[in-house]
């Protein structure tokens, strides 16, 4: 077997004289054997400053549809066809978003928004405002709350926006919910407009210790068409840039937006599970945007304390491609087909790989869950690792071979980058994980996020966030030769008196790395290259003879390279097996006096390294 790599050199001349150096809640806008690698090193020199390149849900929702208020309004007439200006200016700045996170309520106030509609008038008797969720402190004895509905519609003949007479709705929950702080709107009729433009905002107060805290809604647009528009396609905002499914973890809210078009069409837009083996809640389900919230989580009703999912985070994944558990959803609108979508919950893939290869364990959906949790305090990760039945296994560390196992980052977003599970080479954990795989019982892991968040009333709250299960695939190693790296010489500047009078030893800029993985057990192999002629862009050749050289280089006989394109051994290994070592070489090239450059001429040499598995030799008896 021969594994063969061409690397370029390059030698750059800029001639003037003999010597030079130049130099998830907003609530939606709708009615409801032997292998090689190829590595190309470099050696260049250049009478420039500058080196000539070289080639080579939540569980506390309340659907209060049953509940919903049939509130009597006035009708307001129907408006004039102009468009309305802009906004209504007596509306109050709408409060900072109230904000919980795994049932626990860190910032009072509408945990979602109000949702921009369009309606057809022809629909308006089942138009509403969905429930739209609110926090409050803890709730006990449980107590409904009363939440005012401020609306507005243009006055034509002033072109100004009047605000009607203020209603109210009532907002409660489950039992357990509300105690804890999470309660519901009921539904709001909007049976009584008529074709036009109006806004409409939220008001909610309580009273502590007699201060008053008070919060508003955002403005919600409702626009109430003549005809109905339909949508011609949709689609949702759950995934990658790049197309591929986006990842969350259990117990966490995350928000997701229907995307019609077009944008204004009238019709309605639900989100489904796909079935039942999907653990998803959408809250609420039938707008445009809603929050999505994975796994079985659930208030016990004994200890109102809240028990988190056991579903998704009991899974165990065994694909390497799959960042979690595949979690199946799917939107309804209007007469289009359901669109199927996909999401992967818990964030961790199956690990697959030689057990001496090393490598690092990466976790999916970091930045998504940075977001959502809105935590501006460190996180801790804690990996736990089993046997293929569920029995823990002693928590492996650095003589294992294993790093990053437990520890601290300041965000979560960056655990990847800045501490992520790491097996190193011949790791005697990986080598023992190998043995279980080889009899089907692959060991498996889970990793853990905790943090402290901060509550608007200054009390610290610990939070957990658990990834699923998923399977440690460590294989046997795979006989292979292969050339991993290859030396990238860099002479610097080289001058026309260089050239003309010839250099001596002249040092590389830096140390370079020749590399070779020989796991094909107990079979030698033999490294050689060789080096052209420097050739310039013009098709000229540099007669001086050049020579790279480092006698001293850990490789066997020597690297010796001549510029003559024969081609000379580099190392052998009789023994076999993997080997590196760092190479920095010496330039040397003869005088040539009767030699002609032109300006701006360029060269450059092509080095092929010859890397060949075979038989040792026998010794003479």
């Amino acid at each position: 077997m021969k594994t063969r790599k061409a690397i370029y050199l390059g030698l750059a001349t800029l001639l003037a004289l003999s010597s030079l150096s130049a130099p998830m809640t907003v609530l939606a806008a709708g009615t409801d054997t032997s292998s090689s690698s190829s590595q190309s090193s470099s050696t260049s020199s250049s009478s420039s400053t500058s080196s000539v390149p070289s080639s080579s849900s939540s569980s506390a929702s309340v659907d209060s549809s049953s509940a919903s208020q049939d509130t009597k309004i006035t009708k307001v007439a129907l408006q004039d066809s102009t468009d309305p200006v802009g906004t209504p200016s007596d509306a109050t700045a709408a409060s900072k978003s109230g904000w919980s996170f795994i049932l626990t309520v860190l910032r009072k106030g509408f945990n979602s928004k109000l949702p921009d509609q369009y309606i057809a008038i022809q629909n308006i008797a089942k138009a509403k405002i969905s429930g739209v969720k609110i926090l409050t402190p803890l709730n006990f004895p449980a107590q409904k709350y009363d939440v005012d509905i401020y609306r507005w519609h243009w006055d034509e003949t002033n072109k100004k926006w009047v605000r009607d007479a203020a209603k109210s709705v009532k907002a409660e929950g489950f039992l357990f919910s509300e105690i804890l702080g999470f309660l519901t709107t009921n539904n709001y009729k909007l049976s009584d407009l008529t074709v036009g433009t109006y806004y409409y905002q939220y008001h909610y107060s309580y009273n502590v210790l007699f201060t008053k805290h008070e919060f508003f809604s955002n403005l919600s647009k409702v626009v109430v068409t003549p005809e109905p528009i339909p949508a011609t396609s949709a689609d949702t905002d759950t995934d990658n840039s790049d197309g591929t499914p986006k990842v969350i973890y259990s117990d966490v809210d995350y928000e997701a937006n229907a995307i019609l078009t077009p944008n204004n069409s009238t019709d309605d837009t639900e989100w489904l599970v796909g079935s039942s083996n999907d653990k998803l809640t959408f809250s609420p389900s039938d707008t445009r945007s809603t929050k999505i919230m994975a796994g079985d989580g659930h208030t016990n009703q004994l200890t109102s304390k809240y028990i988190p999912d056991s579903y998704y985070t009991g899974k165990v994944n065994t694909d390497p491609k799959a960042p979690g558990i595949l979690a199946n959803y799917k939107i309804a609108v209007g007469t289009l087909a359901q669109k199927a979508k996909k999401l992967y919950v818990g964030g961790l893939p199956a690990y697959n790989a030689e057990s001496d290869a090393g490598g690092t364990w990466l976790v999916g959906g970091l930045s998504d869950l940075q977001t959502a949790s809105q935590a501006n305090t460190k996180w801790h990760y804690t990996w736990k690792f089993t046997d293929s039945s569920g029995k823990a296994i002693a928590t492996p560390g650095t003589a294992d071979g294993v790093t990053n196992v437990e520890g601290d980052v300041d965000n979560i977003t960056n655990l990847n980058s800045a501490a992520p599970l790491t097996f190193t080479k011949d790791s005697s954990f990986m080598k023992n994980a190998a043995i279980a795989t080889a009899a089907s019982k692959s060991y498996r892991a889970q990793v853990t996020f905790t943090t402290n968040l901060v509550d608007d009333d200054g009390t610290t709250q610990p939070i957990s966030v658990v990834s699923n299960k998923a399977e440690l695939q460590s294989t046997p190693v795979l006989p292979r030769l292969s050339l991993d790296e290859v030396p990238s010489f860099d002479f610097g500047d080289i001058t026309a008196t260089d050239i003309y009078n010839g250099t001596n030893d002249k040092l590389a800029a830096k140390e370079s790395q020749l590399a070779v993985t020989d796991t094909s057990g107990g079979k030698t192999w033999s490294l050689s290259a060789k080096m052209s002629r420097f050739t310039s862009d013009q098709g000229n050749q540099l007669e001086n003879n050049v020579k790279i050289s480092d006698t001293g280089a850990d490789i066997g006989v020597g690297l010796v390279l001549v510029d003559n394109g024969v081609m000379n051994a580099v190392s052998n290994s009789y023994g076999g097996g993997s080997y590196s070592s760092k190479v920095n070489g010496k330039l040397q090239m003869s005088s040539n006096h009767k030699l002609q450059i032109m300006d701006n001429e360029k060269y450059s040499s092509t080095i092929t390294w010859d890397l060949s598995g075979g038989t040792p030799p026998i010794d003479p008896a």
